[in-house]
């Protein structure tokens, strides 16, 4: 949903994407209700696309890498190779309201 919404301006199927993971949400932690968990599901969400657009560089090597059809290890060594040639800045996560924990 996150790379969607970044790369097309809007996340043309990313309904059904959040769906899923609110119910997986709601599956984690049935105590919080419906409107708690799709809250979680959007913060989530948010948080996403805000790394997205952080590090755009190191998403492009992982998608190069995905569509090569390297094997998880490579993805990960191309994750952490991308990482070390830049200058990582300390990112502040965005507070997410849940309700009560």
């Amino acid at each position: 949903v996150a790379a969607e919404a970044l790369h097309f301006s809007n996340a043309r199927r990313g309904s059904d994407d959040v769906a899923r993971f609110q119910a997986l949400v709601n599956a984690a932690r049935p105590d919080w209700g419906e409107g708690r968990a799709l809250g979680a599901a959007r913060c989530s969400i948010r948080n996403a696309v805000r790394l997205l657009a952080e590090y755009e560089d190191v998403h492009r090597a992982l998608t190069a890498a995905l569509q090569a059809g390297a094997p998880l290890g490579d993805c990960v060594a191309t994750v952490e190779l991308s990482l070390q040639q830049r200058e990582v800045p300390r990112t502040s996560k965005t507070k997410c309201r849940t309700g009560r924990t």
